[in-house]
């Protein structure tokens, strides 16, 4: 189960399902050269995050073995942020993780599953939240 969460973790990464969020700092706040004044909305790319290649090595190949126990220690507490961070992180995390390990294993146990499309060939789309554009091909065998 815990190289099963590696793969769920690296999924998340390549394909964020909140790819940005948006913050309103409270107070005034300096970061290098800028100044935002109390109470400005900025942007979290969460996306473009997870595709720095300053912040995760090689970001456009799939690479559980980024989120081994040894592996994730070296990262920065902010370089992975699946539910948010901070006082808003998503109280519903741990419950969201358990139940994607318990259904993935489930079927995972059951079924072999193929996707008929390379990663390079799935388009997304960002409106509320990341979407394949034309869905995701996929074949299943009985075990």
């Amino acid at each position: 189960m815990t190289y099963l969460e590696c793969v769920i973790k690296e999924s998340i990464r390549i394909y964020p399902p909140l790819p940005v969020i948006a913050r309103k700092n409270p107070y005034e706040l300096k970061i290098d050269d800028y100044v935002l004044p109390p109470k400005s909305t900025f942007v979290i790319c969460i996306h473009g995050i997870y595709h720095n290649p300053s912040v995760y090595e090689n970001p456009e190949v799939f690479d559980p073995d980024r989120f081994l126990p040894e592996n994730f220690k070296n990262l920065h507490p902010y370089a992975f942020l699946p539910f948010s961070a901070g006082p808003r992180n998503c109280l519903g995390g741990k419950l969201a993780m358990v139940k994607m390990k318990t259904v993935l294993a489930n079927v995972l146990r059951n079924f072999k599953v193929y996707s008929l499309d390379s990663q390079d060939k799935i388009v997304t789309s960002f409106e509320v939240f990341l979407c394949p554009v034309s869905g995701i091909r996929i074949r299943v065998e009985k075990r």
